[in-house]
C-alpha cells in the first residue's frame, strides 16, 4: 500500500515543501518511498563535512541536493563523512556519495538513510513555521 502525506504548503506563493516521491527499487524489485523535503536556500537545515558548511536545497532519507563542493564528485564516488544537523537541534551522522553533479549543486546518495523520524518530525518544523492554523480575529 502506497503512502500519502502532507500537501504541499505554500508561504507567499513561494513553494517551501514538496512531498512528491521517488522510488528506489531494492532487492527482488521491492520498492520504497521517499519523502522529500524542498527549502529556499537559507531556511534548510546544516550539511557539515570536515569545516565546511553546505547548503541544503532538499533532503529525504535517502540523499539530498546540496551546494557543490569539492568534497563530492562523479570522477571519484567515495563516500565522505557528513554531519546532517536538522532544524530541532536533531543531529544525523552517515557517510555520503555523489551519484549527479551540476554547475552550482550536487546531488548526494546517503549510505545509512536518515530515519523516517527525523524526516517527518523536520516536515512538521517546516509545518508549525510556515503553515498557520490560527484563524484571524473578525
Amino acid at each position: 500500500m502506497k503512502k500519502k502525506f502532507v500537501p504541499s504548503f505554500v508561504r507567499n506563493g513561494d513553494q517551501l515543501i514538496n512531498n512528491h516521491s521517488s522510488v528506489d527499487q531494492g532487492p527482488a524489485g521491492l520498492s520504497r518511498e521517499y519523502y522529500r523535503i524542498n527549502y529556499s536556500p537559507s531556511e534548510g537545515p546544516i550539511l557539515r563535512v570536515e569545516d565546511t558548511f553546505l547548503t541544503v536545497f532538499n533532503l529525504s532519507e535517502g540523499g539530498a541536493c546540496v551546494s557543490n563542493s569539492d568534497y563530492f564528485t562523479l570522477a571519484d564516488p567515495q563516500p565522505v563523512p557528513v554531519r546532517l544537523s536538522l532544524g530541532d537541534d536533531w543531529t544525523f551522522i552517515t557517510d555520503a556519495i555523489c551519484v549527479w553533479q551540476g554547475v552550482d549543486r550536487a546531488g548526494i546518495r546517503f549510505v545509512r538513510p536518515v530515519p523516517q523520524t527525523y524526516i517527518y518530525r523536520e516536515q512538521l518544523r517546516i509545518r508549525k513555521l510556515y503553515y498557520h492554523t490560527e484563524q484571524p480575529d473578525e
